[in-house]
């Protein structure tokens, strides 16, 4: 573009040299023109995804690729020529840091957590428990803890294992069972049989059935109805004394544990009744009430043949018998006394008829007139003036045999004397009491054909 004006060539505009390339360093020699010589100078490729792009022999070369991390697991990284790197949220597994949690997932480009992770190592004597670095985290307890074995008790935690406690006691008080253990299902009580005690002292020969000890009960009946009887489970029988006033024997009542029957208060039916109720009575004087009718005293021996003879006199004055005679005056006054007959030993003793009735009395007969042929208490009666020799003893009178006795048709009338009475009575070594026939209550001493004994003693039970 240069110009000449006015004879002279003038420059024109200067010369731009330039390639577009920025690896040509560019500059115009006078002589060559534009020179474009190549550089080193940093350049671009135009590739977003290279960095530290290079001039090299006039050309641009692309540099170190481009890395494309965020360091975030929820990012798909990408290079685009274009744009560079390029961060895409993606729906990966992740990890969102915390140990204590599982299936952590990404969401928009974030690490959301998962299911709490659930530590439990199925061991009952570690304490379970999560950190969020370590994750589950198993630490020995001392808790209580069961072995799996039913035998034994009280067991428990140690350095992460359980131990077995104390070995498990299956007796279960029963004598009836054979108790043992089974490490599955624990005590086992089998029934067993056999004798046993269940603990009560109110019951007698205890045997085990069905696995239960029981026995008979214990009968406290004393016989006396003067106890209350009970049984304690513990002592056995008790016999505490009755209510005073509660009702024994036939009449009598009970006062501070004692039946009393013979009494004015309780008088009784009779001295045997008396006897039977209090076995240690004493002979001697007691009330009595046979037929309701009004209590009176009567004489008990309470010794002679088993004792329980009751004495029923039938006293006339003195001036009413025919006359005086030494044997009823003892009697009457001594009509406490127990009366014994015996024949003398020189006297002969003889069973005879009497009104047609073979062995109906007793005849003692002496060796002088002076004497009665019998005795008694020892004592021999003295015959009587005007008596015949023979005395008779008369049982078992009827009531039409008056005066020899008034007889009592309650007692066995018109029978002879029963064989062994008279056996014992014709032994002249033998005292003849009149406890022996008592059921023949018509007794006669005297002369034959007086009345010399109208009022005889006589000896019942």
């Amino acid at each position: 573009g240069d110009a000449c004006k006015d004879g002279a060539c003038l420059p024109g505009a200067a010369t731009v040299c330039d390639d577009a390339n920025p690896c040509t360093s560019d500059s115009c020699d006078k002589a060559q023109g534009c020179v474009y010589s190549p550089n080193s100078l940093s350049c671009s490729d135009s590739n977003a995804c290279t960095s530290g792009d290079a001039c090299k022999d006039g050309a641009c070369l692309p540099g170190t690729a481009t890395v494309c991390d965020d360091a975030n697991p929820c990012t798909s990284d990408s290079c685009d020529k274009t744009q560079g790197c390029v961060y895409s949220p993606n729906s990966l597994e992740c990890s969102d840091g915390n140990a204590c949690t599982s299936g952590d997932a990404c969401k928009d480009g974030a690490c959301l957590p998962g299911v709490a992770t659930v530590c439990d190592d199925a061991n009952p004597c570690t304490s379970d428990s999560c950190d969020k670095t370590q994750g589950c985290v198993y630490s020995s307890n001392s808790l209580g803890c069961s072995d799996g074995n039913a035998c034994t008790s009280g067991d428990g935690c140690k350095g992460g294992a359980c131990l077995p406690g104390a070995v498990t006691s299956c007796d279960d008080g029963n004598p009836c069972t054979a108790d043992a253990c089974d490490p599955t299902t624990g005590c086992v009580a089998k029934a067993t049989v056999g004798p046993c005690s269940d603990g009560s002292a109110c019951t007698s020969g205890d045997a085990c059935a069905s696995g239960k000890c029981s026995g008979s009960k214990v009968n406290c009946d004393d016989g006396n109805p003067c106890t209350a009887d009970a049984c304690d489970p513990k002592t056995g029988c008790t016999a505490p004394p009755a209510a005073d006033g509660t009702p024994c024997a036939s009449g009598g009542a009970c006062v501070t544990g004692v039946c009393t029957i013979g009494s004015q208060q309780y008088p009784a039916p009779s001295c045997k009744v008396i006897l039977a109720t209090q076995p240690s009575s004493k002979s001697g004087l007691y009330w009595l009430d046979p037929n309701k009718a009004g209590a009176f005293q009567a004489y008990c021996d309470m010794v002679t043949q088993g004792g329980g003879w009751t004495s029923l006199v039938h006293v006339s004055p003195i001036s009413k018998l025919n006359f005086t005679v030494p044997h009823t005056e003892v009697a009457l006054s001594s009509a406490a006394a127990f009366w014994k007959l015996a024949a003398l030993p020189t006297a002969k003793v003889t069973a005879i008829a009497y009104n047609g009735r073979p062995n109906a009395a007793l005849e003692a007969t002496a060796a002088s007139p002076s004497a009665t042929g019998w005795t008694w208490q020892g004592k021999e009666f003295v015959n009587p003036a005007g008596c015949h020799v023979v005395q008779q003893l008369i049982l078992n009178q009827a009531p039409s045999e008056a005066p020899r006795s008034y007889g009592n048709p309650h007692f066995n009338a018109g029978m002879g004397i029963p064989a062994a009475v008279l056996g014992a009575a014709v032994a002249t070594t033998s005292t003849l009491s009149v406890a022996t026939v008592a059921n023949y209550p018509s007794i006669h001493i005297g002369c034959v054909g007086w009345n010399v004994l109208k009022d005889p003693i006589i000896w019942v039970r």
